[in-house]
């Protein structure tokens, strides 16, 4: 697996094409790239070591603000998430708020800071969410339910910062 780009993109602070990066790459490695959807079984057979690995490039290069372990540090720890893989309004409105993805209203993808200094932490990788909308992160009208991601890192042992 090459990781070059999205750690040249991190290392030079464009944190925006970083994240679309990460989208991309992981719908490559479970071969969903065609349509674009990281669903519960892509995720639930992802590869740990491509988690851990992308995870460790957004950790090194945010000085621990990004990454799938801050994540699921928030979720867990701070908004009381399960790892059933079952969805929870409760932890997961409390995580969109506690990331910056929801105030008022859910903030559309245009909207993220994509900023170290400005941006909360945690806020990234979005995984190239335009918008979110109930308990989907949207690329369109395709989607990844944050339970599964969660459940998955659970499954494999992130770190925690």
């Amino acid at each position: 697996m090459d990781y070059s780009k999205i750690d040249g993109l991190l290392k030079a602070g464009h944190w925006k094409e970083a994240d679309q990066e990460t989208t991309s790459l992981m719908l490559r490695v479970v071969n969903r790239g065609k349509d674009g959807v990281l669903n519960a079984s892509s995720m639930k057979n992802f590869p740990c070591e491509v988690l851990s690995q992308i995870d460790h490039l957004w950790m090194d290069n945010s000085n621990g603000k990004f990454g799938f372990s801050v994540q699921k540090k928030i979720y867990f720890e701070t908004c009381g998430g399960t790892d059933d893989g079952q969805f929870n309004g409760k932890p997961f409105v409390c995580f969109s708020r506690h990331i910056g993805w929801l105030g008022i209203t859910w903030l559309n993808y245009s909207n993220l800071t994509f900023d170290l200094k400005k941006s909360l932490e945690g806020e990234l990788p979005s995984l190239g969410r335009l918008c979110v909308s109930g308990t989907h992160w949207f690329r369109g009208s395709r989607f990844i339910d944050v339970s599964f991601l969660m459940q998955r890192l659970m499954t494999c042992s992130m770190s925690q910062p």
